[in-house]
């Protein structure tokens, strides 16, 4: 092979493997961004009895939402239910009944997720190793594109 043929493998090569980077890159951000979770403490809010107030533009993980009064401190968690449309938490709505402290400024904590999370079981399990998968992928074409040119 001669030396100008070999810079034009090692340019395509080189090529292939910086747009593969940048793919796989991207790829791995939106599926990290699936999959994080962020703890929200003291979010202050002014809840109504029974109506839904938002607390996040995202959404709330299951079970995780607490609520403290402002003020006084006193746990109120029992007074207070996640709320949102369909499988999507985003709030809560309170119960005012035999509550005194819930019409007041509440603090609240939660976890923080993703409202269309990846879904469970084998799919998730392929999507997270999906960036692995597209570089094993490139490495063949690589491999096939040295073979070829090679031979």
């Amino acid at each position: 092979m001669k030396k100008a043929q070999l810079s034009g493998v090692m340019l395509g090569i080189l090529i292939t493997v910086i747009m593969a980077m940048i793919v796989i890159q991207v790829v791995f951000s939106l599926i990290e961004a699936k999959t994080t979770t962020t703890a929200v403490t003291g979010d202050q809010f002014t809840p109504q009895n029974q109506s839904c107030v938002r607390l996040t533009t995202e959404c709330l993980q299951r079970g995780t939402l607490s609520v403290v009064n402002a003020s006084t401190g006193k746990v109120l968690t029992g007074n207070f239910t996640e709320c949102g449309t369909g499988n999507d938490l985003f709030g809560a709505v309170g119960n005012f009944i035999g509550c005194d402290e819930c019409d007041q400024i509440q603090n609240a904590s939660y976890t923080e997720v993703d409202c269309q999370p990846l879904p469970g079981g084998l799919t998730t399990t392929i999507i997270n190793y999906l960036p692995l998968l597209l570089a094993v992928v490139i490495l063949v074409f690589v491999a096939g594109y040295i073979g070829v040119k090679g031979g």
